[in-house]
This record gives C-alpha cells, sequence and structure tokens, in this order.
C-alpha cells in the first residue's frame, strides 16, 4: 500500500471548480483592458493619428521613388512588380523578417504595382 493521502472526491471538485472559477475571471479582466485600451486609443486619437498617417505618406513616397527609379528606362510588365518587391525586401529585412518567403510579400507586390501603373 502506498502512505500517501489519498484525496477526496469532495476535494477533486472543488480543486476543479477553483480552476474554472480563475480561468473566468482572468478572462473577465482580459475583456475589460481590452474595453480600456480601445477607450484610450480612442480619446489619444487626435494625438497618435497625425503622426501615423505622416509615417505613412513618407514611406508610400519613398516606395514611389524606388520603384520609378528601378524601372527607369525599362518597358514595364508584371514581373517588375516582383522584382521590386523583392529587391524592397532585401533592402528592408528589419520589417520583412522571412525575406521573399514572408507573408506580406504579395501586397507588396500589388502595392508596387499599382505605383507602376500611377507613375508610367
Amino acid at each position: 500500500m502506498s502512505r500517501e493521502p489519498r484525496r477526496s472526491l469532495q476535494s477533486q471538485r472543488w480543486t476543479a471548480s477553483a480552476k474554472h472559477s480563475g480561468q473566468a475571471q482572468r478572462d473577465a479582466l482580459s475583456d475589460q483592458v481590452a474595453v480600456y485600451k480601445l477607450i484610450f486609443h480612442f480619446l489619444t486619437l487626435p494625438i497618435w493619428a497625425p503622426f501615423y498617417v505622416r509615417r505613412r505618406l513618407k514611406r508610400r513616397r519613398e516606395m514611389a521613388t524606388f520603384a520609378t527609379e528601378f524601372v527607369r528606362g525599362q518597358i514595364r510588365s508584371d514581373q517588375q512588380a516582383k522584382e521590386i518587391a523583392l529587391e524592397w525586401i532585401k533592402n528592408h529585412p528589419e520589417e520583412y523578417v522571412l525575406g521573399e518567403y514572408d507573408p506580406k510579400l504579395p501586397k507588396l507586390q500589388r502595392t508596387f504595382n499599382k505605383i507602376l501603373k500611377r507613375n508610367t
């Protein structure tokens, strides 16, 4: 026989219910934190939105100049958007960690394709 004390059925039920109530409390707290974060972002929108928009516009301008310099003097084709996107990824490895296998690559190709259509 083992000398370990056996747990009663009632104590096993109590620990299971305590575990579930603790999980429910963590979920409720997580929901409250999400709501507070959403309210905070909404209240601070006038402060951070201009910086966000400025950063996005600067990046778009940089992408447009990069694409036009890449295809200067060449006949534009659909393959060039992919080549430009791969070259962009090589120049910005901190944003695209997986390189040419990054899941952001198709969106980046579409962006460069739109830039090329607009500028050439």
